[in-house]
């Protein structure tokens, strides 16, 4: 299926086409459930929801073509970061990002990354980008209460 490989942001627009199913049953919750049915007659089928107030999170979801059952699933519907506000902390933000760019840049899914700032980075910045990282762990640490000593003390008897 296409859905599993889409990225979907909630409060979008969304429009993909699918092969084995006209019908999708998205459900996270009994106050978060909406359906999806495809349009055209034959293969394949385009799906398409515009803008709408759905919630963040994580959704199970069904398939159906014709009214029976050919799958289900698990996906994630990402916070429009631009209309919804962002419950993470800052330095939170900061640090997934530079993980997000790390990653990117590692496994070479990109040859450029742009970080939260503006910064663009390619993968000769890695290590520059790496040591940004562990500052920013740090200060997520910090923010998020859970302060890491980096003194051992020990005892001698």
């Amino acid at each position: 299926m296409n859905l599993t490989s889409l990225k979907l942001v909630a409060n979008t627009d969304w429009s993909w086409t699918e092969t084995v199913c006209n019908r999708i049953v998205f459900f996270k919750d009994a106050s978060n459930k909406f359906t999806l049915e495809g349009s055209g007659s034959a293969a394949p089928y385009t799906f398409s929801k515009p803008a709408q107030n759905i919630t963040a999170g994580k959704y199970l979801f069904q398939s159906f073509l014709n009214n029976i059952f050919v799958g289900q699933g698990e996906i994630t519907i990402y916070p429009n970061l631009a209309t919804d506000e962002d419950p993470r902390l800052q330095w939170t933000r900061i640090y997934q990002n530079l993980m997000g760019a790390i990653e990117a840049l590692s496994t070479k899914q990109a040859q450029t990354v742009n970080l939260f700032d503006g910064t663009q980075v390619t993968l000769d910045d890695l290590t520059k980008l790496i040591q940004r990282a562990k500052y920013a762990e740090s200060k997520m640490n910090e923010e998020n209460g859970r302060r890491i000593s980096r003194k051992v003390l020990t005892r001698f008897y």
